[in-house]
């Protein structure tokens, strides 16, 4: 957070507090993704905030903003994977693939047994 001051050390001193804390949050985002499980994770509230699809219309406008914010959350989370290690949004939407491709194999060998 940033506030009015007129001290030019004190500015700075501002500055870097929160170019360390943006380094925090970015190596938390990094740490989570060097893993399948923190990729499946990611993944997974990709999904449920509904960043891939369009948000379908409704009728009650509190309704259509809260899922304009559930979606913004979403966003949020690419953006900051996006930042933190572009590369692995990709090795994250591959493995959601596999997995999907895995369930579907395993759903039909029930289906014939």
């Amino acid at each position: 957070m940033t506030r009015r001051t007129d001290n030019r050390g004190e500015v700075e001193r501002g500055a870097k507090l929160e170019k360390a804390a943006r380094r925090g949050e970015l190596d938390a985002v990094r740490f989570l993704m060097s893993t399948p499980l923190g990729r499946s994770l990611a993944w997974r509230q990709v999904q449920v905030t509904g960043c891939d699809r369009a948000i379908p219309f409704r009728p009650n406008a509190m309704d259509l903003a809260h899922d304009v914010g559930v979606r913004a959350m979403g966003e949020w989370l690419l953006a900051e994977v996006r930042a933190a290690c572009p590369e692995q949004e990709l090795v994250m939407r591959s493995e959601a693939i596999q997995r999907d491709k895995r369930a579907e194999l395993e759903e039909e060998s029930q289906d014939d047994n």
